[in-house]
């Protein structure tokens, strides 16, 4: 019996093979939501935030696998954070100088976008990493790129001593 799903695209994997006959095949495997679903031989038509919805079901070795031709994008995206996402990013541990909630959400969003990217071509170089946690820590790292937290003050140094035995009249 199959399930409908419906959630967050968050990228896909891919894995290679050689058929008996020496041809290429590549498997795709989306992230929805944080789960994995088989998606078959040819790659999604869908980017990464974007809503989907399709019907999947377990197979017998108890992965889920999408029904051909049921995932279809909704045109939506997924809000990155309820209409301000200053407290994502410092959820994320973040510094946010300044509270402009369009800009930290511009910047927020390039941010995820950009991430995404980077990590679907290192997967698609065949890198083993799990989307989602390459994906937050490129997030954070840029964004404290963009809002640096303030470096510490230095330690007042140490008084030098005086190597020779005068005394200078104070000014």
């Amino acid at each position: 019996m199959s399930e409908t799903i419906r959630g967050t695209f968050e990228g896909y994997t891919i894995k290679t093979g050689n058929k008996k006959n020496g041809d290429k095949w590549t498997l795709y495997t989306v992230i929805v939501d944080g789960k994995k679903y088989g998606y078959g031989f040819t790659a999604p038509k869908a980017g990464v935030g974007e809503v989907v919805t399709f019907n999947a079901e377990k197979n017998d070795k108890g992965y889920w696998d999408i029904e051909d031709g049921s995932f279809k994008t909704t045109g939506a995206t997924a809000p990155v954070a309820a209409s301000n996402s200053a407290p994502a990013a410092q959820a994320a541990g973040v510094a946010t100088p300044y509270n402009d909630p369009k800009q930290s959400s511009i910047e927020t969003q390039s941010s995820i976008s950009a991430a995404a990217r980077i990590v679907a071509a290192q997967i698609n170089a065949g890198a083993a990493l799990d989307p989602a946690q390459a994906v937050a820590t490129l997030v954070r790292s840029f964004l404290n790129i963009l809002h640096p937290k303030a470096a510490p003050k230095p330690k007042p140094a140490a008084p030098v001593e005086d190597e020779f035995d005068d005394t200078l009249p104070p000014y």
